[in-house]
């Protein structure tokens, strides 16, 4: 069964509205901020292109004229399908008024007619609204009256914007009790009851009672520089105490419960890559050592005998490091 389109929305004319005339498609504005279908959809577009017969003179569209641009209110989805059907023009409803007067008539356009609306179409209605200042984000009567939904939904849709004015509202009573007001003046100046005051007021208090901790006394190590820590205690002899042995078995306690020290952390194992350098480092050493004892032969005569026995310990020495870490037999094969 072909659908049909009906009336012309929730503000239908009525006997005294103007009479539908023709309109040229190409003449109309189609603004995408006062269409408030969230998508398009291309499946209705296309039944009512092809069934266009059907319903071109019984479902006028709806336009707002300030003289200069007739604003599209309702009837995009049939614009769109008139056009597409090849129609020069399309019968429409005009009234005399300005791009917000359309906008406005758009909020509610689909009320009682066309799909129904989705939770998206209503919030972003509400988001219209309340951008163009048509009513208050807050203002459950208006935006029913103004979106033409249901309690239900104006409560939903309001629901956040509520909560954070009763969340300021709630704030101003309290600086208004902390500022000295009594309570008949707070209700008179945020404009609620007596009651509500009281009870918003109570509610604080307590609420802030429950956020006070107990505070722990301070460690020892918790003074800032600066701070004086308290004196310590002083155990006063008596007799027949052995206050030496208290004193030493405390001490005695603090050393069994103090924490042990960061152990030293064992030296990493050399990797490949460092016993290669020690390699390199090694023969370059011992190729200065041939080039010195060459030096030494060639000119012995003038070597100072005192010289040459230094030599030969710092020899002797580090041979003997070399034989105790890597064996006598080792560096004799070496």
């Amino acid at each position: 069964m072909t659908k049909r389109p009906q009336g012309q929305g929730a503000s239908a004319p009525t006997s005294t509205s103007p009479t539908p005339i023709k309109l040229p498609i190409n003449g109309l504005t189609i603004d995408p901020e006062i269409q408030q279908r969230t998508r398009v959809d291309e499946a209705l577009i296309a039944e009512y292109a092809e069934n266009i017969g059907d319903w071109i003179h019984a479902a006028p569209i709806v336009v707002f004229s300030d003289g200069y641009s007739r604003f599209v209110a309702d009837g995009f989805q049939r614009t769109e399908a008139a056009r597409r059907a090849g129609l020069y023009e399309i019968p429409a409803i005009q009234f005399n008024g300005t791009r917000q007067d359309a906008l406005r008539y758009a909020l509610s356009a689909n009320a009682t007619h066309g799909r129904r609306r989705s939770r998206e179409d209503l919030e972003r209605a509400y988001a219209t609204a309340v951008r163009e200042g048509f009513c208050q984000a807050a203002d459950t009567e208006c935006v029913a009256s103004l979106l033409k939904c249901s309690a239900r939904w104006a409560s939903e849709l309001t629901k956040l914007a509520r909560e954070a004015a009763k969340i300021a509202r709630d704030a101003e009573i309290q600086r208004l009790a902390e500022d000295g007001k009594s309570q008949r003046e707070i209700a008179e100046q945020v404009g609620v009851s007596v009651g509500s005051v009281n009870a918003t007021v109570q509610k604080w208090n307590t609420s802030k009672t429950e956020r006070i901790d107990p505070v722990a006394p301070p460690l020892a190590n918790d003074y800032a520089q600066g701070d004086t820590a308290p004196e310590p205690i002083i155990v006063e002899e008596i007799e027949g105490d052995d206050l030496a042995a208290i004193r030493d078995e405390t001490d005695k306690l603090h050393a069994e419960t103090a924490a042990p020290a960061p152990a030293t952390p064992a030296p990493k194992p050399p990797t490949a890559k460092d016993a290669m350098h020690a390699a390199h480092r090694v023969t370059g050493l011992l190729g200065l050592v041939r080039q010195a004892l060459e030096q030494v032969e060639d000119a012995e005569v003038s070597l100072l005998e005192s010289d040459a026995r230094i030599l030969i310990r710092e020899l002797r020495t580090a041979t003997d490091r070399l034989v105790a870490r890597f064996g006598a037999e080792e560096v004799g094969h070496a």
